[in-house]
């Protein structure tokens, strides 16, 4: 039998409210979207980890912020919480379709190419 009363409590957030918290500096916002979607779009001032590489390239990801983790639509997001906050880190799951920050006037997004 699966014994769930250790499992932690996953602070999880929409798109639109990063609306109020968008000018605190103490706030990190993580994209670990795959490289091609990144490149299609992309919210000005993030980092950008693809969530497969988070593991490795932990040193990259700031320890004095709160760091909201988005993907496309919050899997790959709730994936890498773990590994965020066993390194000490706070981690918020932005757990949105990310075509949602599009309506955030808060969040400048940065339209690329896709080929």
């Amino acid at each position: 039998m699966l014994n769930f009363e250790n499992i932690a409590q996953v602070n999880s957030v929409k798109f639109g409210d990063v609306q109020e918290i968008v000018n605190n500096n103490r706030i990190t916002i993580l994209d670990v979207r795959q490289n091609l979607e990144r490149q299609k779009s992309h919210i000005a001032e993030s980092i950008h980890i693809p969530f497969y590489e988070v593991q490795n390239r932990m040193s990259e990801v700031p320890l004095t912020s709160e760091i909201w983790v988005h993907c496309e639509s919050g899997y790959r997001a709730a994936t890498v919480l773990g590994a965020i906050e066993s390194s000490g880190r706070t981690a918020v799951l932005i757990d949105d379709d990310f075509a949602e920050a599009a309506h955030v006037s808060a969040l400048e997004v940065i339209e690329g190419k896709w080929n």
